[in-house]
């Protein structure tokens, strides 16, 4: 700067303020890019349109009640960090969504498949009481209990070769004679129900 534009500084304070504001526009413009202009305008828009908002009565009644709820808001926001944090919210949700699927899942198709099973299932009881105590009643279960019992197993595994006579020896065991007897009758019983 000369000596003469000094002194007019000096002189003018009003001029000091035009070339700062200058410096200042200057150092604006270049830092100002297309994005900062954006950004700077859809920051500016977003404060005008809450301003907005908050002109209206309704709205204004509302930020009101809500400041003035600010402790039981603060005590929702902990409870909530709480429930978050010991993973309780996560498993509400889960039992959520889980009813949800539940719902959906259940229509008018479903409840009345679910009711033919179950009176299937009703229809069923006498008849499966009827086959437990048959397949419980004396003789089949002896007839069970020696094709599975223990004493079976240990003589078949030893006689690895069976001759005639060991049949016939069989034919004159008392015990034999009476399994033998019970099976043939089974056997004609059979006979007159085909």
């Amino acid at each position: 700067m000369t000596k003469s534009q000094e002194e007019i500084k000096e002189s003018d304070p009003s001029q000091q303020l035009f070339e700062d504001l200058t410096y200042s526009f200057n150092f604006l413009k270049d830092i100002m890019t297309d994005d900062v202009a954006e950004n700077l305008a859809t920051s500016i828009s977003g404060i005008l349109t809450i301003g907005k908002e908050i002109s209206d009565e309704k709205v204004n009644l509302h930020i009101v009640n809500i400041l003035r709820k600010a402790d039981v808001l603060s005590d929702v926001l902990n409870q909530y960090e709480e429930l978050k944090e010991d993973g309780t919210l996560e498993t509400v949700k889960g039992l959520l969504y889980g009813m949800k699927s539940l719902k959906d899942m259940v229509n008018d198709e479903t409840v009345q498949k679910l009711g033919n099973y179950l009176a299937t299932a009703l229809d069923s009881i006498p008849k499966i009481d009827q086959f437990l105590s048959i397949s419980f009643d004396e003789i089949p279960m002896a007839f069970i209990k020696g094709i599975t019992s223990e004493e079976l197993k240990e003589e078949v595994k030893k006689k690895e070769k069976v001759t005639n006579k060991d049949l016939i020896s069989l034919f004159n065991d008392p015990t034999t004679k009476k399994g033998l007897w019970v099976f043939l009758l089974a056997m004609r019983e059979m006979g007159k129900r085909i």
